[in-house]
């Protein structure tokens, strides 16, 4: 249960800052994807490898995030978020040092699993400390400053990428002050302890119930992704705009989704979650579109703003959908296994956007993703309602 050692400013503090390290698992490096390239252009598909040096934490997240999960329920949310931050800063650390694609993959892949046991852990701990509205609106305001640690991340990223193309992955250092911070001021939650006739799994998930926030996880980073996988390569290739154009450009989609993510509680005081889920997805899909047809960087500037508003909303609309149905034993499961599905989207992402790109190029490609967000909005919102009419004492 909550507790007034748990609303201390200190502890809230704690737990935005290490949230906001888990934006910098992609974004920090995207700026430099370009260089990168280049700097391995004589390695067979270098192009693919390249994009998943940005993907491959995805992959270690989706593995790991189940058992971060079990570890969160049986042994403390506190100490996984605190080996995580420390293997965090030394994987992801490693960029700066390594010679070699499959060096880089490594420490990426030790970096994804750091980063899953963060969001596991961290997203279990504020479920645990707050209940109801002021849940949701810690939650809008958690992604409101993974939002802005996206602002300065990707700008960092982007000045540190003209430098060179290893200088980015010392943004990862940014989790060593982190480290003490959790580890003296966090404080593991006390959890009633399980019948004594419990089964040993414990609680059970609603599986039903979780599959549709579980499966929306997975389609919006989908197509997130695929703008720090494609938009760089595009800025260069139809506007020459370089390594500080596109963090300026990436950023202007993380101010706005951190604009409504404080402003989420309010929104969904208003909006059902599905609904949210119907606004947020068309206008990510209109400011895709805008995109795809911009004929200056000042259009495109527009549409990541658009498509970052809609971003904003959705994450923390997911995270505070999953606490309204999964029992507060189980919630390390419950976020481990919605970690695993929102990582799954950004590893598949490259391998679903990539043969959009080589058949249709890139402009078309972000046209296309952007309809079938727009279609999935709709169809969502009007298969509810027909649902609702067909079966009017469904809740």
């Amino acid at each position: 249960m909550p507790s007034a050692s748990h609303d201390r400013l200190s502890v809230r503090v704690t737990l935005l800052t290490a949230s906001s390290l888990t934006v910098m698992a992609g974004a920090a490096i995207t700026p430099a994807l370009p260089a990168m390239r280049e700097r391995f252009a004589d390695v067979p598909g270098a192009g693919l490898w390249v994009r998943l040096v940005l993907t491959m934490p995805a992959l270690f997240i989706v593995l790991w995030a189940p058992v971060a999960g079990v570890i969160a329920d049986r042994f403390g949310r506190k100490p996984l978020v605190v080996g995580s931050v420390l293997l965090y800063a030394v994987a992801g650390g490693s960029g700066c040092v390594a010679n070699s694609i499959p060096a880089l993959l490594v420490g990426r892949a030790f970096l994804g699993i750091a980063v899953g046991g963060i969001m596991t852990g961290v997203l279990a701990l504020i479920a645990d400390y707050l209940e109801g509205r002021s849940r949701a609106s810690f939650m809008g305001l958690q992604g409101a400053v993974m939002a802005f640690g996206g602002v300065v991340f990707l700008m960092a990223g982007g000045v540190l990428a003209d430098i060179h193309w290893r200088a980015p992955f010392l943004v990862y250092l940014a989790a060593a002050p982190v480290l003490p911070m959790t580890l003296v001021i966090l404080v593991e939650p006390k959890r009633e302890a399980p019948p004594a006739n419990a089964t040993e799994s414990g609680p059970r998930l609603a599986v039903g119930s979780l599959a549709v926030v579980y499966a929306f996880g997975a389609l919006l980073q989908i197509a997130f992704y695929v703008l720090p996988v494609q938009l760089p390569f595009l800025l260069q290739a139809d506007m020459g705009v370089g390594p500080r154009g596109t963090g300026l450009a990436m950023s202007a989609g993380a101010l706005c989704g951190a604009v409504m993510g404080i402003l989420y509680g309010r929104i969904h005081a208003r909006l059902s979650f599905r609904s949210i889920v119907g606004v947020a997805f068309t206008a990510m899909g209109i400011g895709y579109m805008i995109v795809a047809g911009a004929r200056d960087f000042r259009q495109v500037l527009a549409g990541m703003a658009l498509g970052g508003t809609g971003f904003g909303l959705m994450m923390p609309n997911l995270n505070v959908w999953l606490t309204s149905v999964a029992p507060a034993a189980a919630r390390g499961r419950a976020f481990g296994g919605l970690t695993t599905c929102v990582f799954s989207g950004q590893f598949l992402s490259p391998f679903v956007s990539q043969p959009l790109v080589a058949r249709l190029g890139l402009s078309a490609t972000f046209g296309v993703v952007g309809v079938a967000l727009v279609t999935i909005a709709l169809s969502y919102t009007v298969g509810r309602r027909l649902y609702t009419m067909a079966r009017p004492a469904a809740t």
